[in-house]
């Protein structure tokens, strides 16, 4: 009876266990334990390379190189308003082209997004995902409050 039991309990622990992991985790909230959410947002500005507003123009996913099997994806902002780290009134920021890991950032193009980029030097340049504060523009009016009045960027030479 104790063998069957045994084997009931291994079954019901089979069928109960999810049927997918994602590997993406984002480290939580809770190592910032006593902050304000306006703190957050200062902090996150502080540790960003990058921070800025801006259109999504342009999506692409880059050529693979040897042996990458998800090659970043590479979306090019209209730059809007500027808080930090870009000069040009162009950016292009990467993110991970795994959808089904979790970790991507989904971008559309012509939609407007607050950007916090960080440098990503194992693939070269500027990078978010959903582990960063980076948001459609009409979610982020809290962060332009606390972020206070952007710069406009400085416009190419013609």
């Amino acid at each position: 009876m104790r063998k069957f039991l045994l084997l009931l309990f291994c079954l019901a622990l089979f069928y109960c266990a999810p049927s997918e992991a994602l590997a993406c985790s984002c480290a939580p909230d809770i190592l910032r334990t006593g902050e304000t959410e306006d703190q957050r947002i200062d902090a996150a500005r502080r540790e960003a390379q990058a921070v800025f507003s801006g259109t999504v123009l342009k999506i692409k996913i880059r050529k693979p190189s040897q042996g990458d099997r998800n090659p970043p994806v590479e979306v090019t902002f209209k730059v809007l308003s500027v808080w930090k780290g870009i000069k040009t009134e162009k950016a292009i920021v990467l993110t991970e082209n795994d959808f089904s890991g979790g970790c991507c950032k989904n971008f559309e193009v012509g939609k407007s997004y607050l950007v916090y980029a960080y440098d990503w030097n194992d693939i070269g340049g500027l990078g978010t995902n959903q582990c960063t504060r980076t948001k459609e523009m009409s979610d982020a009016e809290r962060d332009l409050r606390v972020l206070g009045e952007g710069k406009a960027p400085k416009r190419a030479k013609r």
